[in-house]
């Protein structure tokens, strides 16, 4: 299958496409307007192979929106179809087998459930493997098939998923957003760091270290998962509202940020990196964590790195307590877990 014009590769990325139309169908429209847009507009580009600077028309994209509406109109309530490998037919949530399958053949695919219980499913060119303690990290490139959303990692298990080109799209729209609003925020600084002479470049330089700051807050992930009691995936399901949500999984990504992703960061002591950190510290994860932008607006403006890399270690213990505060309120039941949730999260997680 290594020929990607071959009959059994198209079968098999038309079979992993239409499951990720099928996600698209039941969560696209989730998004604010606005976000969908811009979410429709980089899914695109995707797939028509365009550069990350192409201008596109408001027409084109217009009606390709259009289109892609109605074919989901058509895939609501159908479930996801088995994958075709080899003559086999896996269930399309087999990851383990599925890679087993087509490994040999330079691929790699994905399956799980990310925000709001959404699946994502991806194919894509294996770049890497290699072994991380107990961990199998796998590093995809160009992408043959995926969704929407397309996050550029995730963790099943102790099997971590760093997508290279979900990650360099994702960053390039951070460095243009900085561009346009010339501002002189995170991302201006770490273009800046960079002595940037292209927005492209500044991408193509910064992605390696990416990948790398992607795989250490995976790591963080699957170390926080072993900390905290299975139901954690219970009480993110037993929840209703988006904002519950958010702030929930902002609490575990601190977690894994302070066991891992930070004291490495630090270590590591690549200021564009650090940069690029707090140019994605937005939403819920921002406002549940003001003392980490104080430290990083501090050095910033001139002073010693020691306050942000000493902050994991303390703050690492804060948010280990109120993730099992967390997992309490789905013990003690009541009749609106968003409601309880959303009190415990405005009056004891901010740090």
């Amino acid at each position: 299958m290594n020929d990607t014009s071959s009959t059994a590769f198209q079968e098999l990325r038309a079979s992993v496409q239409r499951n990720c139309h099928l996600s698209d169908a039941e969560h696209a429209r989730d998004y604010s307007l606005c976000i969908y847009l811009m979410k429709m507009r980089e899914y695109y580009r995707w797939e028509k192979g365009l550069p990350l600077d192409h201008e596109i028309s408001r027409e084109d994209v217009g009606d390709w929106v259009m289109d892609r509406e109605r074919l989901w109109d058509t895939l609501e309530e159908q479930g996801y179809g088995p994958i075709p490998v080899g003559g086999a037919q896996f269930d399309p949530f087999d990851e383990v087998g599925i890679n087993t399958a087509i490994e040999a053949d330079g691929l790699v695919y994905s399956s799980g459930l990310g925000r709001f219980g959404q699946a994502h499913f991806f194919l894509a060119r294996l770049e890497s493997v290699r072994r991380l303690d107990d961990l199998t990290v796998f590093v995809s490139a160009s992408e043959y098939a995926r969704d929407l959303t397309s996050p550029p990692a995730m963790a099943l298990g102790k099997r971590v998923f760093v997508r290279r080109e979900s990650l360099r799209r994702h960053l390039y729209e951070l460095a243009d957003e900085s561009r346009w609003s010339k501002a002189s925020g995170p991302m201006a600084r770490a273009m800046a760091a960079h002595a940037d002479d292209g927005i492209e470049q500044f991408v193509d330089r910064i992605t390696d270290a990416e990948v790398e700051t992607l795989t250490w807050h995976e790591m963080g992930e699957v170390e926080a998962g072993e900390w905290l009691d299975p139901r954690w995936g219970e009480l993110l399901s037993s929840i209703t509202e988006v904002k519950t949500e958010l702030g929930v999984r902002a609490v575990r990504d601190h977690l894994a940020d302070c066991l891992v992703t930070l004291p490495r960061l630090m270590e590591r002591d690549d200021p564009a990196s650090i940069h690029v950190y707090f140019a994605n510290l937005r939403g819920m994860r921002r406002e549940l964590f003001p003392s980490l932008v104080t430290a990083y607006d501090r050095w910033v403006a001139g002073g010693s790195s020691s306050e942000l890399a000493a902050l994991p270690a303390s703050a690492g213990a804060h948010w280990r307590r109120i993730a099992q505060t967390l997992l309490g309120v789905l013990v003690d039941a009541p009749p609106d877990i968003d409601a309880a949730i959303h009190r415990l999260l405005e009056d004891r997680a901010r740090l």
